[in-house]
């Protein structure tokens, strides 16, 4: 059976999974921005994104304990709330779109995110609830049709003043609620089976070390190389994606 899911292209999704761990230990976000582009090359965006998703509810859970300390839980149960209804239609779209124009359109959806963040275009202020909801839904509609949910909410928190701790954590609160409603999603409209599974199992082990790595490297950092490493973090993905 490891015959047929540990193929030619598994070393290079091995290494891929370990530099997007350690990312995602460090930011809290940024797995899926660099892992999507790269496993959707090697075996489409409908068995990357769900495989994707193993990865995330595993490393999510591992990172939680310490996260659910500095998150800001109405923030948390805003951005769910609005994720509950995107990333269904989201699934849609994944069903829908072919491959290819779905590649295209996970590179143009990281390249306006980058836009956004340079020109200063954001949420400006404390969060208020309504902006929270409709920026998990659009978090949501991302995660479901590309397995990115990141850039929304990057943007959001990136415009804001909230503390890197904060941020961080309620980051890896949210992604674990929607990497959970994402792929009961998945399996209800069978995108999620167990060879994709299986394969999600085996790229783990080297993205939870990248993972443990990240989170380490974040202790003690300052604010702003938090905020300008998410920045530069998104920056790199829109032009890699693209020549992916």
């Amino acid at each position: 059976m490891l015959n047929g899911l540990i193929d030619s292209a598994f070393p290079i999704a091995a290494a891929m999974a370990i530099v997007a761990g350690l990312v995602r230990g460090f930011a809290g976000f940024g797995s899926a921005m660099l892992l999507v582009p790269s496993l959707s090359a090697l075996y489409g965006p409908q068995v990357a994104i769900p495989m994707l998703g193993v990865m995330e509810l595993a490393v999510g859970g591992q990172l939680l304990p310490k996260a659910a300390k500095s998150a800001e839980p109405h923030t948390v149960g805003y951005l769910s709330a609005g994720a509950l209804l995107g990333i269904p239609l989201g699934a849609v779209l994944l069903v829908l779109v072919p491959a290819e124009p779905m590649r295209w359109a996970i590179s143009t959806l990281i390249l306006v995110a980058v836009g956004l963040l340079v020109f200063g275009v954001g949420r400006k202020g404390p969060a208020r609830r309504n902006g929270t909801v409709l920026t998990g839904g659009l978090s949501g509609l991302t995660a479901g049709a590309t397995g990115m949910g990141g850039p929304p909410v990057v943007i959001y928190f990136l415009a804001g003043t909230d503390a890197a701790a904060s941020i961080r954590a309620t980051l890896i609160c949210f992604f674990l609620f929607t990497t959970v409603w994402q792929g009961t999603v998945y399996i209800a409209n069978d995108l999620l089976t167990w060879e994709i599974a299986a394969r999600g199992a085996l790229l783990y082990p080297g993205f939870a070390l990248g993972a443990v790595a990240g989170s380490r490297l974040f202790t003690g950092s300052k604010e702003q190389t938090y905020r300008r490493v998410a920045l530069v973090l998104v920056a790199a993905v829109a032009v890699v994606s693209v020549l992916v």
